[in-house]
Order: structure tokens, then sequence, then C-alpha cells
């Protein structure tokens, strides 16, 4: 197989070959490539988002594409363990049984980069509890 490909004399040839013959092919491209070409813009496939300390993020989009749906733009994603305290709670943990888990290290607390927290008061509700994996661009 791989001698009768190496017989086209480029990759467009070989893909009219195979089309012709109904066989599908694609080109694998990484992530930074795939991001870069004309219609992922168009089709929305990489979305620029904030990431909540000045800065901005180029995240893959939705999978997903409806007729005639215009689908709201990816929201800021969340710091590590932003989020523990709320979703534990809600499965019934009580506000010590979640420090408990934070302290041992087998939950996450919320890592919110310095700049962020001070302008947001309400990210963490934990300020005695120490912070990891600031994160940081």
């Amino acid at each position: 197989m791989q001698n009768w490909i190496l017989t086209f004399h480029d990759i467009g040839a070989l893909d009219a070959q195979l089309d012709e013959a109904k066989i599908a092919f694609g080109e694998v491209r990484s992530l930074k490539q795939l991001s870069e070409m004309e219609w992922a813009e168009y089709w929305g496939a990489v979305q620029e988002v904030s990431d909540r300390n000045g800065g901005s993020y180029r995240l893959p989009g939705r999978p997903w594409r409806f007729s005639g749906e215009k689908l709201d733009p990816l929201g800021e994603p969340a710091f590590q363990g932003e989020h523990n305290r709320e979703v534990f709670a809600e499965l019934g943990l009580s506000a010590a049984e979640i420090d408990a888990h934070i302290r041992s290290g087998a939950l996450v607390g919320a890592s919110i980069p310095t700049a962020v927290a001070d302008r947001s008061e309400e990210v963490c509700d934990a300020p005695d509890l120490p912070q990891w994996g600031v994160v940081n661009r």
C-alpha cells in the first residue's frame, strides 16, 4: 500500500484517486494546524475565551452545529477546584467534611490566581484554606 501511495506526485492526486474509489481520506494535523485553517474560523472550531486574568486562551469549540441555530460562545473556563465546594455540598457533604478532604489532598481546593481573587471575593469561599496549583499564563 505504501509503495502505491508513494507513486502519486502530490497529496491532491492521491486524494482524487481515493475519492474516485469512494475511499475516505484525511490528513492528520496538529491542533495548532487545525485551529489555523480557514474553515476552523468559519465553523467556530476554535474559540478565544478569557483566562480571567487579563489574557485569553484558544479552546476547541463545540463539536456540533445545528442548522438555523446560533450557539452562544464558550464561557470562561473554571479554575481547578473552583466549584468543588458547591458540587460536594450538593452531594450532601458538610463544610467541615469538604475542608477535611481539601486538607488531606483528596479534594483540590480552589486554585485562583491572586489577581483574579483580588477582583472577586466570591470566587473562593474558603480563604483560610491553602490554595494549590495557581494558574499562570
